[in-house]
């Protein structure tokens, strides 16, 4: 067959697939709660649109003349995994101990990291798939709109040229495990461009082949690499195969050396499928598979169900804000707007929707765990190597996941704490000297747990393992899973108590049991030594250690009456929960100290609010339950504020969560502000600065936290509902006991609300103290008692609906 006639078969098998029709329409009016759209392409990475199906991402550009979309796949990683850098042993940890308590930082600053981390770290950073462009035979354009639509997930682009509107459509499919893009233009024969396929060099060196296959394919292959790490034979990682497969309808497809070139088509479908040999040997074949398959389904077919997979998940909740004359403008202007002080209230609407795209889109069973920067990434070697920080970044990611009703998207977390406790077991037992398993700071997709850092104020951090299994703990108490509870979380959970059985040690000066050597996270303090002032930071029992450590156990001894399980475990988990040193302690201006001891802070306003965590997220201290703790803890923040912390994007929303549970409503919001205005990149991206997606995620965390809270116990309505929210509604959000939630407001006032039991039990819930009218389906007022902090308890049914009112 020649290749003219080729080509014709091609364009045949297309035309058939892509029935009906392939007409291009005006762009539709896009909703302001879930759409974000602009006048103009982008100009730079942090204005281009993201997608992705969890595992496979783009950020699509929308450029006219030249398109770009650069890929990502969530394995595409460095290195190898690997235990050889595990170092230290239990005698050298009760050495420097010793040193600690005798006030020797010094001597322990000095070695503590040559004995258990590594000098240098290793360079072993998520990477970037590469990037796929295309050049238009047109550079101008009139009418242009670009838009990723997040009730879909669709991103598109569409403008008019010489009369001929030219529309591009592109998402990434979670059931097809595929990208496509489809490209129309309103007149037959006006569509021509350029595809070219690339990848970054590593440092000089290059990572992929690139070559056509058949008349219509580019493929690309390598194997990650990263020069520059201590090992070189380090830095190889995983071998990828990328595929990128052209159908068009009508028109001329050629071959342009490692490039195709598409003339006069009246529309093209681009298939782009990758794999790495993280997930299967057969990462070729199942990309090839996959190709094949989202051909033989055709554009519609691929869209609707990519549309309803992601719709299954992004329609369970929606939030509701009043809207101005701002509200209907492009998202960078309006987002300007919102940074100069305009009142748009339902820009926090649209920002707690995109927080749930982007967790939907970055998160999905079966993935990776979304890191430091989702799965978007443009980088050989990424800020921060794009890793996994545990030290709260990692967690934050995971914040808003039971809140927003998409329990199901901490899959891959839980899986990947499985991964660290397998290696965290070898750890703990040769270098620590303890049962249990033990995890550090950071670590990458190989689930590593040696300890990466040069210096200890910020690599000198081993409670990220009780940080972590408190989410198997929350999901449990959102969903009442006990299979879950007894078959997951217990074995887990037994283990990280085990751990801290071994690695606690008693304070000399009252007896209590204490962490260490340890850090206040990225933190340090000023000592005097030899008649100066000097920085140190590991010390014994840090407040956010004892913290972590004390909430684990009290879970633990929670989740054992749970299960009715008592035997030697839960008796000594008692004996050192009663034993342990308090992580909640005052100093003498009223301020919850950050370390054992009162010492001086070498940076005021820090970053990390480590000594906070007992606030958010953890739950030992409540303006109604504890004042006293409460009012600690707003000191510490403000004295933190006057010294100009929270000026990161995730510290900023951290803060938000903060003053949310402190039901401080104004100031809650007031920060949320700052994020927008200091934080926020023109697509929505949080900003470190660079970008790092857990602050978009801790920010849609704490906009539930504003609307509705359960941690004390109890369902609280409306606890930080700030005034420039006067009216608005929120369905289906999450609170723990199993229930979901609507709330509606009006004028700052409760209106009503819905919740819709899973299993029977008492249920108890607040309103500002309030009186409520509680109604069951059939509109027959419930029974119920109150309490003297003003919760009402009744007894709730399983799948039963209840409605709850302010009483006149």
């Amino acid at each position: 067959m020649s290749t003219a006639s080729k080509r014709n078969v091609l364009s045949l098998i297309a035309a058939f697939l892509l029935s009906p029709s392939i007409a291009v329409s005006e762009p539709a009016a896009h909703d302001p709660a879930h759409a974000i759209w602009f006048e103009q392409p982008a100009l730079n990475w942090d204005q281009a649109l993201p997608i992705g199906n969890g595992r496979l991402g783009a950020m699509i550009f929308g450029g006219i003349g030249h398109e770009r979309l650069q890929l990502n796949e969530d394995s595409m990683w460095a290195g190898q995994s690997t235990d050889r850098f595990n170092r230290g042993s239990k005698v050298k940890l009760d050495a420097y101990r010793e040193s600690l308590f005798n006030g020797d930082h010094a001597s322990v600053e000095q070695g503590i990291m040559r004995e258990f981390s590594i000098n240098q770290t290793p360079v072993r950073s998520h990477q970037t798939l590469g990037d796929l462009f295309l050049t238009f035979d047109h550079a101008e354009a009139s009418h242009f709109h670009r838009a990723l639509d997040l009730r879909t997930a669709v991103a598109s682009v569409n403008y008019m040229h010489d009369g001929v509107r030219f529309q591009r459509e592109t998402f990434s499919s979670q059931p097809d495990q595929i990208l496509a893009s489809r490209l129309t233009a309103s007149e037959p024969g006006t569509l021509s461009f350029t595809l070219r396929l690339s990848r970054p060099e590593d440092n000089g060196i290059p990572t992929a082949t690139t070559q056509v296959v058949g008349s219509n394919t580019l493929v690309q292959s390598g194997q990650v690499t990263q020069v520059g790490g201590i090992d070189p034979n380090d830095g190889a990682g995983v071998r990828f195969f990328n595929q990128v497969t052209l159908l068009p309808i009508g028109g001329v497809l050629k071959k342009l050396g490692k490039n195709l070139r598409v003339e006069n088509a009246d529309s093209v479908i681009i298939y782009i499928a990758a794999n790495t040999d993280f997930y299967t040997p057969d990462y070729v074949g199942r990309t090839r598979a996959q190709i094949n398959t989202a051909i033989s389904k055709g554009w519609d077919a691929l869209k609707r169900a990519h549309i309803a997979d992601y719709q299954a998940l992004y329609h369970r909740s929606v939030l509701t804000l009043e809207r101005t004359e701002n509200t209907s403008l492009p998202t960078d202007i309006r987002l300007q707007g919102v940074q100069q002080g305009a009142p748009d209230p339902a820009f926090s609407a649209l920002y707690y929707h995109y927080g749930r795209y982007l967790l939907i889109s970055s998160s999905r069973v079966g993935s990776q765990p979304a890191n430091l920067q989702g799965i978007w990434n443009r980088h050989i070697r990424a800020p921060w190597n794009a890793d996994y920080h545990l030290n709260i970044n990692l967690q934050m990611n995971y914040w808003p996941a039971d809140l927003v009703n998409l329990s199901e998207l901490q899959r891959p977390l839980f899986e990947f704490i499985k991964r660290l406790a397998v290696r965290g077991r070898k750890r703990a037992r040769e270098n620590f000297g303890a049962r249990g398993w033990v995890s550090p700071h950071a670590t990458d997709i190989w689930a590593d747990v040696w300890t990466r850092a040069a210096r200890p104020y910020w690599g000198l951090s081993h409670n990220s393992n009780a940080w972590l299994v408190s989410h198997l703990v929350e999901s449990y108490r959102f969903s009442g899973d006990e299979a879950f509870l007894r078959d997951e979380v217990y074995p887990l959970l037994q283990e990280v108590c085990e751990f801290y059985f071994d690695w606690l040690v008693p304070h000399p000066q009252n007896g209590l049991l204490v962490s260490g050597p340890a850090v206040s996270p990225e933190n340090r303090f000023l000592v005097e030594e030899a008649g100066e002032l000097v920085e140190r930071s590991t010390t014994m029992g840090p407040a956010m250690d004892q913290q972590v450590i004390g909430q684990l156990f009290k879970s633990t001894l929670e989740v054992l009456d749970q299960l009715a399980i008592t035997n030697n475990f839960s008796e000594e988990l008692k004996h050192k929960y009663r034993q342990l040193s308090p992580g909640i302690r005052l100093d003498e201006n009223g301020r919850i100290m950050e370390w054992f001891y009162a010492y001086r802070e070498a940076e005021p306003g820090h970053r990390h609010i480590s000594h906070l965590y007992a606030l958010y997220p953890g739950s030992e201290i409540h303006p109604l339950l504890t004042p006293e703790f409460a009012d600690a803890a707003r000191k510490t923040i403000e004295h933190r504020l006057e010294h100009g912390g929270a000026a990161t994007g995730w510290s900023r929303a951290w803060m938000i969560n903060f003053m949310a549970r402190l039901h401080d409503g104004e100031a809650a919001k007031r920060h949320l502000d700052v994020l927008y205005q200091r934080s926020t990149s023109s697509n929505l991206f949080d900003l470190h600065p660079p970008f790092q997606i857990d602050g978009n995620f801790g920010a849609t965390a704490a906009i539930v936290e504003m609307l509705l809270q359960s941690h004390a116990g109890y369902i609280d309505l409306l606890p930080a509902l700030p005034s420039d929210w006067a009216s608005g509604a929120v369905h289906g959000i999450k609170a723990r006991s199993g229930y979901e939630v609507d709330v509606s407001w009006r004028n700052g006032q409760l209106a009503y609300s819905t919740l819709r039991a899973r299993k029977d039990g008492l249920c108890r819930v607040r309103y500002q103290g309030r009186e409520l009218v509680i109604t069951d389906e059939q509109g027959r007022e419930v029974s119920a008692s109150k309490n003297e902090y003003g919760i009402f308890v009744f007894d709730a049914r399983a799948e039963t609906e209840y409605q709850l009112t302010t009483k006149i």
